[in-house]
């Protein structure tokens, strides 16, 4: 507006010094009548068609700010939550919140909620089939999920071919526990989900450095998980 206003300034001092200037080149050709209806008429088509840039210019601007808050709508849409159904069952799709540069992966806040058809006790998961964690809070437009790497966690696992029982452990490096001895435990089996809470054979990861329990029957592993959880972005929560 300041940059309008200051070209319509620059227009009257113009118009001013145009008359000016006019005044006597009329008279000296003896038509001072006719000059002046003349000079006016041109005038008053300059002033117009600049009155009709300043317009124009007012009318770009408004352009530029709504180009700009449909793209920001645009963007807000593709990252909001998506339901779909999807062999059966009902599948949201959501975004995790950052915590960046704060490392906590024991708990997640995504982008959907209530509103959205999620529930307290849905399992969440990478692309649908690897497992992630459970809903364990819920408000309208955001769910927090409690993931593998919370160090209070514990959830039922099944390993191998064999289907070995045993005990996933969660933490900043998830671990596998109690699992007997006797029974197969070898780095690269694949671990996957057993709890009656989610949807069986959910994969987890794989084991790494096995280990006997110290003071136990048992043997243990560690888990490498079957995504990185530096890069993941979004979730896919499982409804029932």
């Amino acid at each position: 507006m300041r940059r309008n206003f200051l070209l319509l300034l620059v227009i009257v001092v113009f118009g001013a010094g145009f008359f000016v200037v006019s005044g006597p080149f009329v008279s000296a050709r003896g038509a001072a009548s006719a000059g002046l209806s003349e000079t006016l008429h041109e005038s008053g088509s300059f002033f117009d068609r600049l009155f009709e840039r300043v317009k124009s210019s007012e009318d770009f601007e408004v352009l530029i700010r709504e180009n700009e808050q449909l793209k920001a709508e645009l963007l807000f849409l593709r990252k909001e939550p998506v339901t779909h159904d999807e062999n059966g069952g009902t599948r949201i799709s959501a975004k995790i919140y950052s915590t960046y540069p704060f490392n906590h992966r024991g708990l997640l806040a995504v982008n959907a909620g209530a509103r959205d058809g999620v529930q307290i006790g849905m399992p969440v998961t990478v692309e649908g089939t690897i497992f992630l964690g459970q809903v364990t809070e819920v408000y309208p437009r955001i769910s927090v999920i409690r993931t593998l790497f919370d160090a209070d966690w514990q959830v039922p696992i099944k390993i191998g071919d064999d289907h070995t029982n045993g005990l996933l452990v969660g933490g900043r490096e998830p671990m596998v526990t109690l699992v007997a001895r006797e029974l197969p435990l070898e780095p690269g089996m694949e671990i996957y989900a057993a709890s009656r809470d989610f949807p069986y054979g959910l994969k987890i990861g794989e084991a790494t450095h096995i280990r006997d329990s110290a003071g136990t029957n048992f043997k243990e592993a560690n888990i490498r998980p079957a995504f990185d959880a530096g890069v993941i972005t979004d979730v896919v929560i499982l409804a029932r």
